[in-house]
């Protein structure tokens, strides 16, 4: 329940400061060329070649000569995925937007910098099998 309770607080989040999908993403990741692997897998699994052709036949079953209800309940799996489509998409956006807010500075530089000096060192410390306790003078020093 409280896995569902957080997701419900994440997807008002994501709402609230405006991180949606367009129908145009979504039929994309849905049925578009370079479709979620989710659902070309599922449309080889229910026998189709690609989403498109399982959409087809799952929102069109008279052109294929099968009744409505033969295809209710892989019509409520698509749309279950559909949704599922959606919040890893909006996860995406997200991810993309707050890795874009983080820029390096010079005291991130410094730090690089020093890292890198250090890794030759633990290495040769490490080769050498010397003591914990200089490696961390040389660090600190």
């Amino acid at each position: 329940i409280e896995g569902m309770i957080s997701e419900k607080l994440f997807e008002k989040e994501l709402d609230a400061v405006g991180i949606y999908v367009t129908d145009m993403e979504l039929t994309e990741a849905m049925t578009g060329n370079n479709a979620n692997p989710y659902m070309v897998q599922y449309a080889q699994q229910m026998g189709f070649e690609n989403p498109a052709q399982l959409y087809d036949f799952l929102f069109n079953p008279a052109k294929y000569g099968v009744a409505e209800a033969q295809v209710v309940e892989a019509k409520a799996n698509w749309m279950r995925m559909e949704q599922e489509i959606v919040r890893m998409l909006k996860q995406s956006k997200l991810q993309a937007l707050v890795s874009g807010l983080f820029q390096a500075n010079e005291l991130d530089k410094m730090q690089k910098r020093r890292t890198a000096q250090i890794r030759p060192f633990f290495v040769c410390c490490f080769l050498k099998n010397c003591q914990k306790s200089a490696f961390i003078i040389d660090i600190l020093g």
